[in-house]
């Protein structure tokens, strides 16, 4: 996708990556949602957005797959595992809000983007 993005440092220094499309709108949604449960949900589901932007997941053995795609199941094993680690819900939370944007950025094309790769000039274009 070629964008340029600050590692996590979080147990260590950690590599993004976005997930694929789905998954990147199964975490909005989970987010949308987790804002109206509690700070404990929110935990979960922060967890979840660093286990699939880093290698965090698959440190914690947590299967995004085997949770049914489900961002509090998945969520509460990465955090299980990033507490034992010694991670503290502030440092969890510090670390999983710019994935957080990064992800809400790319649900939806820039107008940059979109006029990149639109052609304006064909005949019947729209002005």
């Amino acid at each position: 996708m070629g964008v340029v993005v600050e590692p996590v440092r979080l147990l260590g220094v950690h590599a993004v990556t976005l997930p694929d499309f789905a998954d990147r709108e199964d975490l909005a949604r989970a987010w949308l949602e987790s804002s109206q449960r509690g700070h404990r949900v929110v935990l979960r589901v922060y967890a979840a957005y660093l286990g699939l932007c880093t290698p965090l997941g698959r440190a914690a053995k947590a299967d995004w797959a085997r949770a049914r795609c489900d961002a509090l199941v998945y969520g509460g094993a990465v955090y299980s595992h990033l507490r034992e680690q010694g991670a503290t819900p502030a440092q969890i939370s510090a670390a999983a809000l710019p994935l957080v944007g990064l992800i809400y950025e790319h649900l939806a094309p820039r107008e940059v983007e979109v006029v990149e790769r639109a052609d304006f000039s064909a005949p019947g274009a729209v002005q």
